[in-house]
């Protein structure tokens, strides 16, 4: 069995690429399993593992370990191109056409290999439409050379049998795709015949065995339609994340359509059915969220918002940001891959405390939002850029 392991200033993460499950390891665990190769017993058991002997442990040790955060995100999203064959009137980047700027293939494997030396476990290919790139099947092949769990974020209507033949050649770990409503809602949001295109993805997805995901962005004019979506969705073994809506790229301006806390209340309780016969398989913002138990104490907050924490992104012209929408919402440019290391943009955000500039914003941001209080940083933006405008 394949494992990633990254040292920290507590000890260590583990991570097990085929499942995306995460331990939290202490100073001495961490020691004796890089001497030993030999798991702790409640991880052994979590695993049902127990005498495992067979590990094939990848370890990575970063000079920079910060006591406050991770030593290096867990996750990177990698938008492999702005290209894309839908024009979906929320995206949050406004996608469609290719950049002027795109990196090309040589450039994107040598940033594959730079995440990867850098500690991070997992990588979501996403764009645009990742699999609109030419390039995404070579990628994501020198992403699983490292032993990195690949995802891929996708709206699904290029995903055909030839397509999830070749995710399945080189291990593909997990797809998570979109459904935002039953048929006619979901193409006035995505585009005409976009659903029988993305219904057919997630069959033949499961049909391989390769894990497929849902993600429902929870909006106004598609809210009477969620119980429908994921009672359609959840009955074939599919599960379905539901995400807030963040009004950025096409979506920019469109404050009305996020929910309000009496809204996600009636939600919830109109769920419940749901969530009582399915539990786990649905979740979302604010819906049947299931709490993050660590193991062990961490010396650090771990939070909710994952920017510059355990998420980042890389852009199509290998800049990087804390988060998709930041980037689209003005963020600005805060490290370009091209030109130094992930650590060691990594290691200045940390020292320069970057991400607190963003995080002050939250207190004043929950004070007037409608919708359930949060620690959502690209919210919290979109929402001091509209008291300013």
């Amino acid at each position: 069995m394949k494992l990633l392991l990254r040292k920290e200033s507590f000890g260590g993460t583990l991570f097990v690429p085929s499942s995306g499950k995460r331990f939290y390891l202490n100073t001495k665990e961490y020691s004796e399993l890089t001497s030993t190769h030999k798991l702790p017993p409640d991880i052994e058991k979590s695993l049902g593992l127990q005498n495992l002997t067979n590990i094939d442990l990848i370890v990575v040790e970063p000079d920079f370990l910060p006591i406050e955060n991770f030593s290096s995100p867990d996750k990177v999203f990698f938008e492999l191109t702005r290209r894309c064959n839908l024009t979906c009137i929320q995206c949050l980047n406004d996608s469609g056409s290719e950049l002027s700027d795109e990196l090309n293939h040589s450039q994107k494997v040598k940033i594959i290999s730079d995440l990867a030396q850098s500690g991070i476990q997992e990588v979501r290919f996403t764009g645009g439409e990742p699999l609109a790139d030419k390039s995404w099947f070579e990628i994501a092949k020198e992403a699983k050379k490292y032993g990195l769990r690949v995802s891929f974020g996708s709206n699904g209507t290029l995903i055909t049998e030839p397509v999830v033949k070749l995710m399945q050649s080189i291990g593909v770990n997990s797809v998570i795709t979109s459904l935002d409503g039953l048929k006619d809602t979901h193409e006035a949001i995505r585009g005409y015949a976009s659903w029988e295109k993305t219904i057919l993805a997630i069959s033949l997805l499961k049909e391989a065995n390769i894990e497929v995901r849902v993600n429902f962005v929870l909006m106004r004019e598609n809210i009477h339609e969620v119980y429908d979506l994921c009672e359609f969705i959840l009955s074939k073994g599919v599960p379905v994340f539901l995400r807030r809506f963040i009004p950025s790229g096409r979506g920019s301006g469109s404050f009305h359509q996020i929910l309000t806390q009496k809204e996600y209340d009636l939600l919830n309780q109109s769920l419940s059915p749901l969530i009582h016969q399915f539990g786990s398989l649905i979740q979302g913002h604010y819906i049947n969220e299931s709490p993050v138990l660590s193991r062990i104490p961490l010396p650090f907050k771990r939070k909710s918002c994952s920017a510059v924490h355990r998420g980042m992104v890389v852009l199509p012209n290998g800049k990087l940001s804390s988060c998709g929408f930041l980037a689209d919402l003005g963020e600005g440019e805060i490290g370009d891959l091209q030109k130094e290391s992930f650590l060691s943009i990594w290691r200045h955000l940390n020292e320069t405390q970057y991400v607190h500039t963003f995080e002050s914003r939250v207190g004043k941001f929950n004070q007037s939002n409608p919708g359930p209080a949060n620690g959502c940083l690209a919210l919290a933006h979109a929402y001091t850029n509209k008291g300013e405008g």
